[in-house]
Parts: structure tokens; C-alpha cells; sequence
């Protein structure tokens, strides 16, 4: 338990076979008093069952809700499907990217 005593690991200490709760602590703990972290996570990742797991989840959480922070869910969880336009998705695909490309010139 070499980082039982960091402070990296506020929430509960990381199972070592899944580096998902161990990135997330990692990333709080490098936020600053005000500071703002989004993740973009597998769907599976939080609905793990492990016991070290639910503990970090419910410890997060608790704090989150004694912020009157705002947690959302992910932009694929829940949401209506979105109507297909008829464009085949390559040439979408291409066009986005030019698009996009123009703004980084």
C-alpha cells in the first residue's frame, strides 16, 4: 500500500487491475480550488461492482452533492437517437474534418 498515505487517493485506494478510479482521483487531486475536470469514461466504468470501487463512486459522489455540484451524465446515456439526415457516414465523416481543419488554419 505505497500510496495508501497520498493524498492522491482521498476517495478510497484504486483496485490495482483497473486504472479507471485511479486516473479519476488522480485528476481531482490535481485540480485547483476552483478548478473544473470532465471525463469521458467506457460505459461500463462506473457500474463496476467491486467493493474498493463503490466505495471511491460513493465517496465522489457524496462530496460532489455536498457542493451543489452538478453531475451529468454521458451525451449517450439517455438521450433521444438523432434523426439520420441521409448522408452517408464517410462522406460525413470527410466533411467534418474539413471543416474542422479550416478552423485550426
Amino acid at each position: 500500500m505505497l500510496y495508501s498515505k497520498r493524498t492522491r487517493w482521498k476517495y478510497g485506494i484504486p483496485p490495482a487491475n483497473n486504472a479507471n478510479y485511479a486516473w479519476i482521483e488522480h485528476i481531482i487531486s490535481k485540480l485547483s480550488p476552483n478548478g473544473v475536470a470532465g471525463f469521458v469514461l467506457a460505459n461500463g466504468s462506473m457500474s463496476t461492482s467491486t467493493k474498493a470501487e463503490a466505495e471511491i463512486r460513493k465517496n465522489i459522489i457524496e462530496e460532489v452533492r455536498g457542493h451543489e455540484y452538478i453531475l451529468t451524465p454521458g451525451r449517450y446515456v439517455g438521450i433521444e437517437e438523432a434523426e439520420d439526415d441521409g448522408e452517408p457516414f464517410d462522406e460525413k465523416m470527410t466533411r467534418l474534418i474539413a471543416e474542422l481543419a479550416e478552423l485550426f488554419c
